[in-house]
Order: structure tokens, then sequence, then C-alpha cells
């Protein structure tokens, strides 16, 4: 098991592969069924997406977001979607987190998503 895999499985996370065990402390003495999920729901389709993130701009309010770590690393992928998204600030955020930045569209949505679930 690689070392990420391991870090991941420590904080709790499974596996992102769905073939593959949950370690602790994802067991039954902390209250989890590690047989669980039985059933993995797959990547949602482009045309979905694209119509969630036209909602999101009709509804969406101005935010700041703010990462804040203690003792460990929380890499950050980001992914720009549209004209207006502001790449040059969301590759400075993937930089500087050990993370990756990422251009979407609808037709490699999959592909991006995939590639940030890989390590784990």
């Amino acid at each position: 098991m690689s070392l990420r895999r391991i870090a991941a499985a420590q904080a709790g996370f499974r596996p992102g592969d769905p073939d593959a065990k949950a370690q602790a402390p994802i067991d039954a003495a902390q209250g989890a069924d590690s047989a669980q999920p039985t059933r993995v729901l797959s990547l949602p389709q482009p045309d979905v997406l694209a119509r969630v993130k036209a909602a999101w701009r009709e509804d969406r309010k101005p935010a700041n977001v703010t990462l804040a770590s203690e003792g460990s690393t929380v890499r950050v992928y980001t992914i720009a979607y549209g004209r207006e998204a502001n790449e040059s600030a969301l590759e400075a955020v993937a930089q500087a987190s050990g993370g990756k930045a990422f251009t979407g569209d609808p037709k490699r949505i999959e592909s991006v998503y995939r590639s940030i679930w890989s390590p784990f």
C-alpha cells in the first residue's frame, strides 16, 4: 500500500478504489461497517455537471475560503470552468498546497476527477 493510501486511511478516508478493503479507523470498534458502501456511485454525466454549474452560478454568493491545517498537509486540487475562472489564482492555490490545477470542460471532466483521485 502506498504511503498516500496509508495516510488517507489513518485520517479516516475510505480507499478510492471500491475493491480495496477499508483500513482502521474504519472498523467496527469505531462504529463503522467496513463492508459498506455496497453501492458505489459513478461520476455524474458531463451534462449533469454543466446544469449544476449553471444553477450554482445563478444562486451563488461571494465567498472567501480559508484553509487551515495544523500538523498535516491539505492538498487542494482546483478545476477552472468557464471564461470567468481565474486560472492563475486557482493555479497558485493548487501549487501552494502541493495539489494540481486543472482546466475542466464537460468532455474531460471524468478524466479530471480520475486524475485527482488516482493517487488515493
